[in-house]
């Protein structure tokens, strides 16, 4: 089997960027039906393939459809930590034939993304739907981010 990490750069990362909307759609459709058959009505979906274009809403909807209840994390990781970044790298050259995908974003990015987010969708499909921001780990966040992420979700009274 694989380690963590390598895991993470090397199936799970590259597999979330070849996902296509419709992809998602399936997924997050299959998830809600598994989870509702085994009596699971609320979904945590911390969600860190968010930045790839049409993910979002490809799964808002399924989940407005279905009538879940979600609160949607949203994972974000703006830097890592120069004692895992070696290590990372000597993972991602083990696997030469995956394409190498990134999830950092910048702060700001990360803020601004996490922000509309939460404008568009909190409180969405009967207010079933709840955004909140999911800084990933303190290897992979600033304290700007983590900070930022304590104050947006006291200002927004939702939970990091």
């Amino acid at each position: 089997g694989r380690q963590f990490y390598d895991w993470l750069f090397n199936v799970v990362y590259p597999g979330q960027k070849a996902m296509r909307p419709e992809d998602v759609a399936v997924a997050v459709r299959l998830y809600c039906a598994e989870a509702v058959r085994s009596g699971i009505t609320t979904i945590n979906e911390n969600a860190d393939s968010a930045i790839y274009p049409g993910n979002i809403e490809a799964a808002m909807a399924v989940y407005g459809e279905v009538g879940v209840r979600v609160v949607y994390a949203r994972m974000f990781f703006d830097r890592m930590d120069g004692r895992i970044q070696g290590y990372v790298d000597a993972l991602k050259a083990r696997s030469p034939q995956v394409e190498l995908c990134s999830i950092m974003e910048e702060t700001a990015v990360a803020k601004d993304r996490i922000t509309a987010l939460s404008d568009q969708y909190h409180g969405t499909a009967g207010g079933r739907i709840s955004v909140w921001p999911a800084p990933a780990t303190t290897t992979a966040v600033t304290v700007e981010g983590m900070r930022w992420a304590q104050a947006f979700a006291r200002d927004r009274a939702v939970m990091w």
